[in-house]
Parts: structure tokens; sequence; C-alpha cells
């Protein structure tokens, strides 16, 4: 029996210590998660959430998390035409700037991910800046929108065409139904790995559009079952991240009551806003911590993934457990 060699084990615990190493990232890497992209399932799981409000939901329950467009909305109902132009318009300036910053800020994270994974020392200012103004950032956008556009219009229709069938009481729309979701679950987590790959190739390599889809697409197709696994492995990982940040939360929000009572109890009113002021911008610091540690091992973990491919064939550990289980039963 051929010895056991790790292979994620080793990609994880680095890009855990390269995520903790390099703090300096945080800031940039919270920005950058705002793409969705890296965990993939758990960009999945969102966007199907998403989806699944269409069918039934109106404007403001679909959309009751984005509160700038139900400012919109509302101010577009008391305003002339002048000031709707002028709305509208703020309004796209907005968007468009908000995407340039995430996908400059993911250009950032991904080009210093793989100097981060073989130094512990912390990146320069000057290092972390000098990426941030490239050509690359408009392909980081073009995938990023690429796949938003792709993966919601897929959840849509999906969801919409299951909404249709009779589950609870004809068979074959339930098994249907149940064929038609996990297929539309899997074209989404590859679309996802897909784009994924195809950013660490504009990062790594500097490949152009075409050709970084290409390179995402050749590698998908030798090792789609180790990005399955990889992919499974992250989204542990960021649910244990994720259970970390609440708990956190939750101690804060439990001793910041107990302040608040103390304050109200003693009649002070400045000390109350102090107290306020200052659970405001812990929990701010929390969540941009947690969000930027998570990012950075992500795509750390993602990254380092990508080059070990480039250098070695890796077999599926799906594949060596199974017959390390069959040679235990002969």
């Amino acid at each position: 029996m051929k010895a056991h060699v790790p292979v994620y084990r080793p990609i994880l615990k680095h890009a855990l210590e390269t995520a903790w190493i390099h703090r300096e990232l945080w800031p940039i890497a919270a920005v950058a998660g705002l793409a969705g992209t890296g965990a993939v399932v758990n960009d999945v799981l969102n966007h199907a959430k998403l989806a699944a409000s269409f069918p039934s939901s109106r404007f403001s329950e679909t959309f009751g998390n984005l509160h700038l467009f139900e400012t919109y909305r509302d101010q577009i109902i008391v305003a002339t035409t002048g000031q709707i132009t002028l709305i509208t318009l703020t309004l796209i300036l907005m968007v468009i700037l908000a995407a340039f910053v995430v996908a400059a800020c993911q250009q950032v994270i991904l080009r210093v991910a793989h100097l981060a994974l073989k130094r512990k020392t912390h990146l320069s200012f000057a290092q972390i800046r000098q990426e941030f103004m490239h050509p690359r950032v408009f392909r980081f956008l073009s995938l990023d929108l690429l796949l938003k556009l792709m993966i919601v219009n897929l959840m849509i229709v999906g969801t919409w065409l299951i909404s249709g069938l009779n589950i609870g009481e004809i068979v074959t729309d339930a098994v249907f139904g149940l064929i038609f979701s996990a297929t539309i679950l899997s074209l989404a987590l590859t679309l996802n790995v897909l784009v994924v790959m195809a950013l660490i190739g504009v990062a790594r390599k500097d490949l152009g559009l075409a050709e970084s889809l290409t390179y995402a697409w050749r590698a998908y197709r030798r090792h789609s079952v180790i990005f399955l696994e990889m992919s499974l492995l992250l989204f542990a990982v960021n649910f244990l991240i994720s259970s970390a940040y609440d708990g956190t939360i939750l101690v804060l929000g439990v001793t910041a009551t107990l302040g608040f009572m103390a304050a109200l109890a003693s009649g002070s009113f400045p000390v109350y806003l102090c107290l306020v002021a200052l659970t405001g911008l812990i929990a701010v610091v929390i969540t941009l911590a947690f969000a930027g540690f998570a990012t950075t091992f992500t795509y750390s973990a993602w990254t380092a993934l990508a080059e070990r491919l480039d250098k070695t064939t890796i077999t599926p550990r799906v594949v060596v457990h199974g017959q390390r289980m069959f040679e235990h039963l002969k």
C-alpha cells in the first residue's frame, strides 16, 4: 500500500498561516470579498436564495437588504424628471465606481497572494499600491460581471421553472424538479470555479480574457473532481470562520447591552452615546477583520492549488480513499 500523501491539508494550513501573517491585506481583501468569487459554494447558495424569492415576492421583499435600490424607488415616486435623471446617473456612477474598486482590490489580493504564500514578512505599501491601477482590472471586472449575469439568470430561470411544477403531489414533477435543481447547482458551481481559475490566470500569467477562460476550462476538464473537493473544503472552513464571527458579535452585543443599560441607569446620555459609537466602531473593525481574513485565506488557497496543479498531477482524494478502503476490505 502506498504511503498516504496529504494534499489539501498543507494547502489549507499554508493559506490560513498566510491570511493570519499578512494582516495588512485584510482591509483590501474585505472589499474584494464583495465580488462573491472564491467561496464557490457560499456564492451559489446566496444566489439560489435570492433567486428563490423572485417568483412570489415583491420588490421590497426580494431586495430587502439592498437599501440603495429601496431608496432609489422611494425617491422616484416624488421626484421631478430632472431629479430622476440626476438620481439615476448618480446611482449608475456609484455602482460603476464600486465595481471598479472591488475589481481593483480583487486584482491586488490575487496578484500578491502568490508572493504572500512564499514569504512571511509583511508586504510593503509600495508593493500593494502598484497593483491597484493596472489594465488587468478591466479583465477582472469583465469576468466578475460575466459570472454574476450567468449565475443570476441561471438561478432565476431555474427557480421559475421549478416553481411551476407540482412537486408536492406529482411524483414525476418531484423527480424532474430534483434532477433540474441538481443540474442548475452543478452548472453554477462549474461557472464559479471557471471564473476563479480564469481570475488566477489573469493575475498569475497576465492572460487575456479569452485566454484566461481557455486556461480555466482546460484546468477544469483535467481536475474537475479536485476543484469540487476544494470547494467543499473551503465551504467548511468558511462556515467555521462565519460561526466564529457570529459568536464574537454575540459576545460584543451582550457586553454592549449591559453597558447601555448601566449608562441609562446612571442617567448619563453622553456616556450612552460614546458607548454606541464605540460599539459600532468595534463591530465594523471585527467585521472587516473576519471578512478580510476569510477572503485572503480563500484566495490564497485557490492560488496555492493552481500553482500545485501546474507543477504536478493530483489524484482526487475520493479516489485515493476509495482505493484504500477497498484494499482494507480485501
